[in-house]
């Protein structure tokens, strides 16, 4: 398949209307189209990013010798048609075009009317030279002369029967082709009224709709009518006319029509007759309607005779000023890429909106004051590009949106916005954030809106809306944009303020998979979906700005992949959802080098890391997966440890919470703190909550008077397994003394794997000592460990670690001495090996003599490091003294002999008794009465 993307380029230096093309598009396209046998010029399609056709002649005689997939367009070609350098566009070539017999053109304005009838017959000469493929209302540059330029518009082209005239697509120029010059549309719409035969123009009313191309600045001061309206009001073409946008009524303090207010705001136009059936004047195709370049949207247009003051309303005439709060309509965006994304939400929107806006040509007694939407959804979820989709496909409609966290006088604002869409509609006036104008009110705290602002939200959505669309011509609907419908104050969140209430969703996998596809559409499917699986909990916002740092690092980086590319990203980039979130963050340490708890790691691998890695696996299961886990077991056994290693080496997101922090001293900040600590979760789904000394949370109902810990547990109970779903919430729990805790907590459905994380044996110990070793250069067989173990019964993995940074510190100590003897020729120790003073701050430290203070101490070890870090042969010898100082086991044995166990054989029994409990068949102990605890002695 040929590509047919191809970049604009522009020769600047040409004269004609012909485009260029490679040689390699000449051979592989338009060779085999026409059988070998091309002719000297041929028609292609060119399709803008804006959606319209354009026709031009290629030239197959001269192809440039740019990149193969470029355009060369004259410079006047692209000027007519639009296009910019540098923009991709579509390139259809096409080879059954009819031949055009006869071509009439017409001046495009007024003032080029007197150049194109004087010099009628030289134009018909240059564009019978230049111009190849012609179409309906296609704009053509003429250089008459050096320095006198003129503009012609096809008006009529004929391909054989005159009764049959080209609608759409483009004719091919022979020799045979005539073009015709109207030259007398000047002298009919200046002379016909003199001589009786024509009526005066009229004023009128009329729609106004922006051009769908680019705005040719030339042609700003141009209106294109069907010949049915300026029969109507007496318009011809050349006819020039007064043109008063109704929205910049809006604007004024003082709403007043003078005759001063048209001199300054009247604009001046010229009308152009048209009947063509595509392109702009399609637009014009119903009866009071007009199309004009300088438009941005759909608005309604006072068309009066010019004859105020020609001078005073020119092209370039003064605006009237602009508010603040009224911001300009969105820039397009495709709906069915939204639908993708969004699913049926911009679909009911839009099919909203087309009904309400349809029901001004029913009854009065036809209820419309109830099509005001509410669009819900979180920050950055994509309402503000849901409303830009839809209302891009509603041409016909005036857009005004107010961003309410932004004005500073709302009732001001709203007023100017009602009435612009009043003078305007159908209009839609959008509310942005409109909870931040009127929130929820919420308990204990002062009214957060006051009764003059909540009296217009109500008067604006009830009263105003529904007067305002029972007027003819057009109806007004509001649409307004907030968090959540909680969000909103009540008295305007009901059906009758609001009709429908739509809600956008947090995207998932697919959806994001589908945006990422649409921002990246020509990478690998392997790459967006490896790329897609780093945005878990991105939002619509996140994903843009993210995929914008992608690109910027693809262009600075052509080699990388997307995934890799992705990968930098992310790690440097904090979604909407995880900010003021704190993550568990530590040393990333492999899976595989923690020593012993092989039961402990598989449990919580295959609870937390399968279902996340993997989560449309596990979606198809049909039973609900277990998310609770409950780790137990001896103090200091490595049940944090675990955990936070799990986090740092798969990448998970994970908020600990210690006991003792989620008590307040309030009533209800308790139950408080625990419901914004699963609603964080929830934002940063997946995401792992890990409860430390769980018992000292959630102890046994009932043991506690003043009933706080009560109230802790049963909220813990609703997010556990309640109403309350935790879809991708994970809850990790760690105690020392888990007979402590309330037994509906470890029921199924909850807390319902008791994982037990023992006192580590003789293999695990091993493990766990050639692990802390590892870090060190010491080398130890074996055997060496295995005898280090044997001595360590009833160690935890803490008391080990203890044990192995003692031995470090001496080592470090040896090494230090070392260097001390050296610096004061081998008369002072630093573990005390001189002679001390009696005084309190007294001793001898690396020859620093008797009587030195703590002051002095850390000069002297400065200079001993920058000694042993120095370039010389005696800082090199010290840096091989350092490495021939290592661990041996002498060191480990001290350290053993130094150390002393953390567990007693009575507090190993204990625990025994309590995983006895845990361990005869049940993952959950036997239920308990209130206030009781369990036995375990």
């Amino acid at each position: 398949m040929q590509q047919s993307s191809f970049e604009v380029a522009v020769d600047r230096s040409s004269q004609h209307s012909f485009v260029t093309v490679s040689q390699h598009y000449l051979n592989s396209v338009l060779r085999p189209l026409y059988g070998g046998r091309l002719p000297p010029a041929v028609p292609l399609r060119i399709t803008g990013q804006s959606g319209n056709d354009i026709y031009v002649g290629c030239l197959t005689d001269r192809p440039h010798a740019r990149s193969k997939f470029v355009l060369l367009f004259p410079l006047a070609l692209c000027y007519d048609h639009g296009l910019s350098e540098g923009e991709l566009v579509e390139c259809v070539p096409l080879s059954n075009a009819p031949r055009a017999t006869k071509v009439l053109v017409a001046p495009l304005t007024v003032d080029d009317s007197e150049v194109v009838e004087q010099n009628a017959l030289r134009i018909e000469s240059l564009l019978l030279r230049q111009v190849q493929v012609v179409f309906p209302s296609m704009i053509i540059s003429v250089s008459i002369f050096p320095g006198v330029p003129a503009k012609v518009i096809v008006t009529n082209i004929e391909c054989g029967d005159p009764q049959e005239k080209l609608r759409s697509g483009c004719a091919t120029m022979h020799e045979g082709t005539h073009f015709v010059i109207a030259t007398r549309v000047r002298r009919e719409a200046t002379g016909g009224a003199a001589g009786g035969a024509a009526a005066p123009p009229l004023w009128a009313f009329v729609r106004g709709r922006p051009a769908r191309g680019a705005a040719d600045s030339s042609d700003a001061a141009v209106v294109r009518v069907r010949s049915v309206t300026a029969g109507k009001y007496h318009w011809k073409n050349g006819t020039v006319l007064g043109a008063l946008d109704c929205a910049t009524v809006a604007t004024l303090d003082k709403q007043d029509l003078t005759p001063g207010f048209l001199r300054a705001y009247l604009k001046q136009v010229t009308v152009v007759v048209t009947d063509a059936d595509d392109g702009e004047a399609a637009d014009a195709a119903e009866e009071d309607v007009c199309v004009m370049d300088s438009l941005s949207q759909a608005t309604n247009l006072l068309l009066t005779p010019h004859g105020l003051d020609s001078s005073a309303a020119t092209a370039g005439s003064a605006r009237p000023r602009s508010s603040n709060a009224l911001l300009s309509p969105f820039s397009a965006v495709a709906l069915h890429a939204v639908a993708q994304v969004h699913g049926r939400v911009a679909e009911d929107l839009h099919r909203h909106l087309v009904a309400a806006l349809q029901q001004s040509t029913m009854p009065r007694f036809v209820n419309l004051h109830q099509n005001n939407v509410l669009l819900c959804g979180g920050k950055g979820f994509g309402k503000s590009t849901v409303v830009r989709a839809v209302l891009d496909t509603l041409p016909d409609v005036h857009t005004v949106t107010i961003e309410c966290g932004k004005t500073k006088s709302f009732s001001a604002d709203i007023a100017r916005a009602l009435t612009e869409c009043v003078l305007c509609k159908p209009a839609v006036l959008v509310l942005e954030n409109f909870d931040s104008i009127a929130p929820a009110q919420q308990e204990g705290h002062v009214a957060a809106t006051s009764a003059m602002t909540q009296a217009t939200l109500e008067a604006t959505l009830t009263r105003f809306c529904y007067q305002l669309s029972v007027r003819p011509r057009g109806a007004v609907v509001l649409v307004a944009t907030c968090s959540s419908r909680d969000a909103v104050h009540e008295a305007l969140r009901s059906a009758y303020c609001f009709r429908q209430v739509l809600t956008l969703e947090a995207l998932n996998r697919s959806s994001r998979t589908v945006l990422l596809g649409q921002l990246f559409p020509h990478a690998p499917c392997e790459d967006v979906m490896a790329t897609t699986a780093l945005m878990d909990n991105y939002t619509p916002f996140d994903v843009k700005q993210l995929a914008s740092r992608m690109r910027a690092k693809l262009a600075a980086e052509p080699a990388l992949s997307l995934r890799e590319c992705a990968e930098a990203c992310v790690a440097s980039f904090t979604p909407l959802a995880h900010t003021g979130i704190n993550f568990l963050k530590g040393e990333k340490v492999s899976w595989e080098s923690i020593g012993g708890l092989e039961e402990a790691k598989k449990t919580l691998y295959n609870t937390l890391v399968l279902p996340i890695k993997y989560p449309q696996l596990f979606a198809r299961l049909p039973l609900k997966t277990r998310s609770g886990i409950l780790l137990y077991g001896p103090s200091g056994c490595g049940k944090t440890f675990i955990l936070e290693s799990l986090v740092n080496a798969e990448n998970l997101h994970c908020i600990v919470i210690n006991g003792p922090e989620v008590f307040g001293k309030y009533i209800g900040q308790s139950e408080q703190k625990i419901r914004d600590v699963f609603e964080r979760a929830q934002a940063a789904a997946p995401c792992v909550v890990f409860f430390d000394e769980f018992d000292s949370v959630a102890p046994q109902r009932g043991a506690d008077d003043s009933g706080v810990t009560d109230r802790v547990v049963n909220q813990l109970l609703c997010y556990l397994d309640g109403v309350e779903g935790r879809k991708d919430v994970f809850v990790v729990a760690a105690s020392s003394r888990p007979d402590l805790i309330d037994a509906a907590l470890l029921r199924p459905g909850r807390l319902d794997k008791a994982v037990v994380c023992p006192v580590p044996s003789e293999d695990d110990r091993v493990a766990i000592l050639r692990s802390l070793l590892s870090k060190t250069s010491a080398q130890f067989s074996e055997e060496d460990l295995r005898q280090v173990a044997r001595r360590t019964v009833n160690w935890t993995p803490a008391d080990l670690s203890a044990m192995v940074s003692s031995a470090n510190t001496l080592v470090s100590m040896r090494f230090m001495d070392r260097l001390a003897k050296q610096a004061d020729g081998g008369t002072s120790s630093i573990r005390g090996g001189g002679t001390a003073t009696d005084g309190e701050d007294g001793f001898v430290i690396a020859g620093l003599g008797d009587g030195v203070t703590h002051e002095k101490v850390g000069d002297a070890l400065k200079q001993l490091s920058l000694a042993a870090r120095g370039a010389t042969a005696a800082a090199a010898s010290n840096e091989a003294a350092f490495a021939a100082e290592q661990m041996s086991m002498d060191d480990l044995w001290a350290s053993v002999e130094a150390t002393r166990p953390s567990l007693s054989v009575k507090d190993i029994q204990k625990h025994e008794r309590i995983h006895a409990l845990f361990s005869k068949g049940k993952s959950a102990p036997p239920p308990t009465p209130p206030g009781s605890r369990l036995v375990t002695r």
